[in-house]
């Protein structure tokens, strides 16, 4: 049976983590350091949940509230999903597709949508 040698987390420096994997993660269970696999295999599933939002949601093309308004005169009845929200100050999130790209503004005032515009209400619009 091998014997592990148990050094203080305070003592533990670079030069010294030689250590097998289960004594490595033994040491980190025991209040150590935290183990820098696991710290980047978070971020980098951090990282691939946000590339897969972003492949899910498909190409969303940022506009300024006036070209929003034009963008939402070319089409025939749109639907827009309009989000309310703000924490100091209110503002408003609209969200449409015209011609398979959905289009997203933002403003902090409302935007005058035109006749024949259907509304979808949110609680919140999420842009990846």
């Amino acid at each position: 049976m091998r014997s592990l040698r148990v050094i203080p987390a305070t003592a533990v420096t670079k030069k010294q983590l030689p250590l097998t994997q289960v004594a490595r993660r033994e040491l980190y269970s025991a209040g150590g350091i935290e183990p820098k696999e696991d710290i980047m295999a978070g971020g980098a599933a951090a990282a691939a949940a946000i590339a897969q939002a972003i492949r899910a949601s498909g190409v969303i093309v940022r506009l300024k509230p006036e070209e929003f308004q034009n963008v939402l005169l070319r089409a025939s009845d749109p639907l827009v999903v309009i989000a309310q929200g703000g924490f100091f100050s209110t503002s408003y999130q609209y969200l449409t597709s015209y011609k398979g790209l959905a289009f997203h503004t933002k403003s902090n005032t409302a935007i005058q949508l035109p006749v024949g515009a259907e509304v979808v209400t949110a609680d919140r619009i999420w842009i990846p």
